[in-house]
Order: structure tokens, then sequence, then C-alpha cells
């Protein structure tokens, strides 16, 4: 009985961990593209010069105050995903506690 509440308690602590680390996975990546999205005033994919692709130069994507904007969102939704993970990992301690 008492190995059958330290292998529960060890699973739960398991899934707080990796759902801790799914979330700092994705709140960085959305801090990271939310701050270089917002910084440029161009989205995360277009290039910052020129581009020639065969003979013809593609220019540079023009500024968008949009792309502030939605940078501003990821960021907040990147922070958002990041407190989710100090929750998670509070209660992965919690849970190994026990």
């Amino acid at each position: 009985m008492l190995l059958q509440l330290a292998a529960s308690a060890s699973a739960s602590t398991s899934k707080y961990v990796e759902a801790a680390v799914v979330t700092a996975v994705g709140g960085t990546a959305l801090v990271s593209v939310g701050r270089l999205q917002r910084r440029t005033d161009r989205h995360f994919l277009s290039p910052g010069s020129p581009v020639r692709v065969g003979d013809c130069l593609i220019d540079v994507a023009p500024v968008r105050r949009r792309h502030r904007v939605v940078g501003r969102v990821f960021e907040i939704l990147g922070w958002f995903f990041l407190f989710g993970c100090a929750i998670q990992t509070v209660m992965s301690v919690r849970s190994a506690m026990r």
C-alpha cells in the first residue's frame, strides 16, 4: 500500500514537471517572438534586408503598427505561460514533499 502511494505521488510529480517544462518552452518562445516582432515592427519571419530570388530583388516588408501590437500580445501571452510554469513548479515540489 505504501509503495502504491509513493508511485502515485511520483507519477503526479512527473506530470507537474512535464507541464512545467512544456509551459516554460512555450512561454519562452512566445516572449522571444513577441519581443522581436515588437522591436522590429515586422513579422518575425520576414527578413531584415532585401532578398534576391533569381533575377528579382524583393524589398523588405513595410513597417506596420499591427506587428508591434501583435508582438505585445505574444509577449503578454508568453508571460502568462511562464507564470503557469512557476505554479506548476511549486505544485511539483509540494507533490514531491508528500
